[in-house]
């Protein structure tokens, strides 16, 4: 890998990174929207999500999913563009249009929702992760 295809990954992953992480923290804030019934002792929306990629999916997925990609959206087009461009490269079209365009100059297509798929892809992936006692008492019931 050239070291302006590193420097470009690396920018790339940080700018996913700190969307992904700012979201949680938001997702974390989210108290009055627990939706797993009467006194799950879940606290936020965050271990919620966390319960549901780590064990059965809620009839309300789909909410948290569209809250987590709408946040996702709102923090990945605030990235400065360049910054943006790069998350838009570490997803497979974005490496694919890289592919067809070896010799392509500035400006780079982004598609944002190739970048919210990869951002809430990794969000999950932390979820999946994520342990807390609130979190092992569920699961574990």
């Amino acid at each position: 890998m050239l070291v302006e295809e590193r420097l470009v990954a690396r920018i790339g992953d940080r700018a996913l990174d700190l969307a992904v992480r700012r979201t949680v923290r938001e997702l974390q804030a989210l108290r009055d929207t627990v939706l797993s019934g009467d006194d799950p002792g879940l606290a936020n929306a965050w271990d919620e999500i966390c319960v549901q990629v780590q064990s059965e999916k809620s009839w309300y997925w789909h909410v948290y999913v569209e809250t987590a990609r709408a946040i996702l959206h709102r923090r990945l087009i605030a990235l400065p563009a360049l910054e943006l461009w790069a998350a838009w490269l570490r997803t497979d079209p974005g490496l694919d249009w890289v592919l067809d365009n070896p010799e392509a100059e500035s400006p780079v297509p982004v598609v944002i929702d190739d970048v919210i798929d990869l951002a809430f892809r990794l969000l999950c992936e932390q979820a999946s992760n994520w342990s807390n006692r609130r979190i092992r008492d569920y699961v574990s019931d």
